[in-house]
């Protein structure tokens, strides 16, 4: 859901192509104002229990001092510096790589929806074989696949278009197939009482990291390319490296 929820305005955009660029921004609000009604009207259901109030942030914060979901949690930061990041700059690629190809900006929208709706694959195809492998097998792998694109994306430069542009496709399955195992993770490895607050803090410093990492990789995307994409390596290597300290179970 997150993964085609993201990739969906680019896709608003290829269909208003021509048409002022804020109706793929009024559409895209529309669509949130809707899903928060929705939540509202359908609530959460008579199977959870009644919520306590207040977040108890110091039983989220407490669940990092336990080693296993510090491990897990780690490597969701390190994936999440890289994730958002990544889906900034695939716009700044595509339209890169459509400019050696002669190409125009028209299918910069359509590309982009591509690349970024890719990791609904990889999610449904991470998720099945996490059943056999388990998901620090898929979070590790798809951590590692990203982590080397990362490195080897800018120096693959001079490589033909069509290439990169399936580099770029690769990319998109993996930089988000650990995200819904990191999920998995953190709820098996957070105490049992606290599971809730556990993931709220996670997800909340998580979300934190992406806004320094979009704004480097934004920032400098003029003078630095495709270089930039070396900013992202650091959060599949602290994440791999997260991991490997703990030894968390799937």
């Amino acid at each position: 859901m997150l993964t085609l929820g993201t990739a969906l305005p680019h896709l608003m955009r290829g269909a208003t192509a021509g048409m002022p660029w804020e109706w793929p921004l009024f559409a895209s609000s529309c669509l949130a104002l809707l899903g928060g009604l929705l939540v509202f009207l359908l609530g959460d259901g008579p199977h959870l229990p009644k919520a306590s109030g207040r977040l108890p942030l110091r039983q989220g914060l407490s669940a990092l001092r336990l080693p296993r979901f510090r491990a897990v949690a780690g490597g969701y930061f390190g994936h999440m510096w890289e994730l958002y990041a990544f889906w900034t700059l695939v716009p700044l690629l595509i339209g890169r790589e459509l400019q050696r190809l002669g190409q125009g900006d028209a299918l910069i929208p359509w590309l982009s929806f591509a690349v970024i709706g890719m990791g609904a694959a990889g999610c449904i195809g991470g998720g099945r074989i996490s059943r056999t492998l388990g998901s620090e097998w898929v979070a590790r792998r798809a951590l590692m696949v990203s982590g080397v694109l990362c490195l080897l994306y800018p120096w693959m430069n001079g490589l033909p278009p069509e290439l990169l542009m399936a580099a770029l496709l690769v990319w998109g399955v993996a930089v988000v197939a650990d995200s819904p195992q990191f999920s998995a993770l953190a709820a098996v490895t957070a105490p049992k009482e606290t599971v809730g607050s556990s993931l709220a803090v996670m997800n909340a410093v998580g979300f934190g990291l992406t806004l320094p990492a979009i704004w480097l990789t934004s920032g400098l995307w003029n003078a630095w390319g495709v270089w930039v994409a070396l900013l992202l390596l650091p959060g599949p290597v602290f994440g791999l490296w997260s991991l490997s300290r703990g030894k968390p179970e799937a």
